[in-house]
């Protein structure tokens, strides 16, 4: 069995960067673990407080451990040389944001993710996002899955060699008995040679996602709770945008016992959902329905047909269970467009009004509404660029 995923957050003061080295642990090891340098500044307190809270939501724990001498990028291959290291991350500092960097010692690859800020604004606004992605891309790692970070190419490699060539140098000493290797271009980065990709794969749109449920909702005091089955086909046509339509069947329920009256239910649906990611597992939308009821009726007069229009806003939460597969709960409620009442003649000859009128039931102008289900969606990645 494999062990678990821990983090390591260096800082070096003198590149003016954070760092961040993950590796995993042995199994023997109780619990997985992230440690960062104590800089001692406030605003690396901020970030370090934002990755130990997303750090929680993966199983992790922070540590903090003291700093070294080498620059960002050479002390992350020498990491990467440690076993069971899985990647390192470093954040770099500019004028107009952060960037925060990967070496994946796996594919002795390094990824790039930058994020921006607006004109004035501090690093305050960008701590969460570094939270976010740093838990994310590890569990990323964990998984072997897509990064959603750019590989940088060979130029921007050789923008990085000198700087990491010069704190190597200062900080090894020449023997004149044995003189060290001369240096090259492969001695402070690693070797791409006629590997891949400069960009890692992103989110490409639409796509199609399939979802089977279990649909509860209330029809009537006598009828408060009818259950059924719900299909859903939904186009994710934006990372917080999907369009859907859907079909329910809510079984016969007894909407009034005298007289007796039974309902059975078929929704057409159509939805429009809006939301997203609130953390790498969890997902958070609210979703409108709306909704053209066909309601099968039975009582003494025999059975027919009615249709109910509704509207139907619901709150829905997703629990992402293996990639691409979730658990979704909804709950919200249907408000009916053109609520009538289903009535009683007790003399067919008569007219039906005044006493000879019973009304059996009516539906509810506010009726409770909860799904729970499964859903799957058809992941789609753009094409690598070269």
């Amino acid at each position: 069995m494999g062990g678990v995923l821990g983090l390591v957050l260096l800082h070096s003061s003198a590149a003016g960067a954070l760092e961040l080295a993950a590796f995993v642990s042995s199994p023997a090891q109780s619990q997985a673990r992230v440690a960062m340098l104590d800089a001692g500044t406030e605003q690396d307190a901020a970030f370090l407080a934002a990755v130990t809270d997303h750090a929680k939501s993966v199983q992790l724990e922070l540590q903090l451990v003291p700093a070294g001498d080498s620059g960002p990028l050479a002390r992350a291959i020498a990491t990467g040389k440690e076993p069971g290291t899985i990647g390192v991350f470093w954040l770099g500092r500019r004028d107009d944001g952060l960037t925060i960097y990967l070496y994946d010692p796996r594919d002795q690859g390094v990824y790039v993710r930058e994020l921006l800020r607006a004109e004035g604004e501090s690093d305050a606004a960008l701590v969460e996002s570094v939270g976010l992605i740093i838990a994310s891309t590890a569990v990323a790692l964990r998984e072997r899955t897509e990064l959603g970070m750019r590989k940088v190419d060979e130029r921007e490699l050789a923008a990085m060699r000198p700087s990491e060539s010069e704190s190597e140098s200062e900080s090894e000493p020449e023997s004149e008995s044995e003189p060290g290797p001369e240096p090259g271009p492969t001695s402070s980065v690693p070797e791409e040679g006629d590997r891949s990709p400069s960009r890692a794969p992103t989110p490409a749109y639409p796509q199609l996602r399939l979802g089977l449920a279990y649909l509860g909702e209330s029809f009537n005091r006598a009828a408060p709770w009818q259950s059924g089955v719900r299909g859903q086909l939904s186009l994710v046509v934006h990372p917080r945008i999907r369009l859907g339509l859907g079909y329910g069947f809510l079984a016969r329920a007894r909407a009034s016992q005298v007289p007796l009256l039974e309902l059975t239910r078929h929704q057409l649906s159509a939805s429009l959902g809006v939301g997203g990611s609130v953390s790498p597992r969890v997902a958070l939308h609210g979703v409108l329905f709306g909704i053209v009821n066909l309601v099968r009726w039975r009582g003494p007069a025999g059975t027919g047909l009615r249709t109910l229009a509704s509207v139907a806003p619901m709150a829905e939460v997703g629990i992402t269970l293996v990639r691409g597969l979730a658990l979704d709960v909804g709950i919200g409620a249907a408000v009916p467009l053109n609520r009538f009442a289903f009535v009683v003649c007790e003399d067919q000859a008569l007219p039906c009004t005044g006493t000879n009128r019973e009304v059996a039931a009516q539906a509810w102008s506010i009726a409770p509404r909860a799904t729970v289900g499964l859903s799957y969606t058809f992941e789609r990645r753009a094409s690598r660029s070269r």
